[in-house]
């Protein structure tokens, strides 16, 4: 089955800091699921989009970069509330993120609480790979540079919900560029992994 017949989940985490085994967590976590039609039109768009509490106050920083506040987590629910959801969502399709190693190693440290594995997505598109692979003569490839490279909107960057949007509109823009109709999960997977396709 050709690749944008498969839902695709462009998401992105907000977390207390750079590592779960200093027992950092996630605060935010938002996707943006689009599918697509046989010429990668968007058909139909849908959105999911947690604020977790993490029973103890955000560091300064991350309140700075993301905007998020304790106030703001007040009342919100624990992560392992949706865990299972968000497990499930991420095991449907085709999964984008920008640098999604960091998300992976939080979202796995979190559903291991809960006692779930890694899901098994149809593939896996890490876009700072593919920005690496698509401009190696640029320096710049934070999600920032890259939409304004291809001219999609960044607005609210370092919170979840804008920054998974800007993801997946930068990944579909890069496919059609590429011309990427008929490639089945696993070559668009090595196509954005800067590995030639067979």
């Amino acid at each position: 089955m050709a690749w944008h017949h498969h839902p695709i989940i462009a998401f992105d985490t907000e977390t207390t800091g750079l590592s779960p085994k200093n027992g950092d967590r996630v605060i935010e976590f938002a996707a943006v699921i689009y599918h697509l039609s046989h010429r990668m039109e968007v058909l139909e768009e849908g959105y999911v989009s947690h604020l977790f509490s993490v029973g103890r106050p955000l560091p300064r920083l991350i309140t700075r970069i993301t905007g998020i506040t304790d106030k703001m987590l007040v009342g919100a629910p624990r992560f392992e509330e949706h865990a299972a959801e968000i497990h499930r969502l991420l095991g449907t399709g085709i999964i984008v993120a920008h640098n999604i190693g960091f998300d992976k190693q939080f979202l796995t440290s979190e559903f291991q609480r809960v006692g779930l594995d890694w899901p098994q997505p149809v593939a896996e598109i890490d876009t700072l790979r593919l920005s690496r692979a698509s401009y190696p003569g640029i320096s710049g490839h934070r999600l920032s540079d890259l939409a304004t490279r291809l001219g999609v909107r960044l607005d609210g960057a370092h919170r979840a919900g804008a920054d998974a949007r800007a993801c997946g509109e930068v990944f579909l823009a890069l496919a059609r560029r590429a011309a990427l109709q008929s490639e089945e999960p696993e070559e668009v997977e090595a196509w954005a992994s800067g590995r030639a396709l067979a």
